[in-house]
């Protein structure tokens, strides 16, 4: 599921992007403002969800190299598929809805790149929007580690 959430995630970021360079190439005026409400939250899913889909596939990558059985049953597969959709999809939604508190106004636009979301920096906004990049990020290092550190332990 970890690679299905990063495509999910990369793949609409980009689209988006690639809209917004269109739409606003040579210019920086609001021409689609709900275009730009909608964008800003999925962009900041996007920068949360990459490092959550990370996270997925190394838990993954753990449970592999660490495995004791080699059959899954079917509930555990399904708690395994359910703990990746929380992560890679359950943590972006909940900072989408947390950068609102954040949000100084509802968007930017910046000439040739399009729209850009709106973050007022204050100590609030740290815990809020911009630890969860770095602590997904932290988690992910970690299982790699005990990932190469399981393979070393197999050889």
């Amino acid at each position: 599921a970890g690679t299905c959430i990063y495509m999910f995630w990369a793949g609409f970021a980009s689209l988006i992007q690639f809209v917004d360079a269109l739409v606003w190439h040579g210019h920086a005026v609001n021409k689609i403002p709900v275009w730009c409400d909608i964008t800003t939250k999925f962009i900041i899913g996007a920068g949360v969800g990459i490092p959550a889909a990370s996270l997925c596939i190394n838990r993954r990558l753990y449970s592999i190299a660490a495995v004791q059985q080699t059959t899954l049953s079917l509930r555990e597969k399904r708690k395994s598929i359910c703990i990746d959709l929380a992560i890679g999809f359950g943590i972006p939604v909940l900072v989408m809805c947390l950068h609102t508190i954040v949000q100084g106004h509802r968007f930017n636009i910046a000439e040739d790149i399009g729209c850009l979301p709106a973050i007022y920096v204050t100590p609030l906004t740290f815990p809020l929007v911009f630890m969860w990049p770095v602590l997904l990020g932290l988690v992910s290092f970690f299982y790699a580690s005990m990932t190469l550190r399981a393979f070393w332990v197999r050889r």
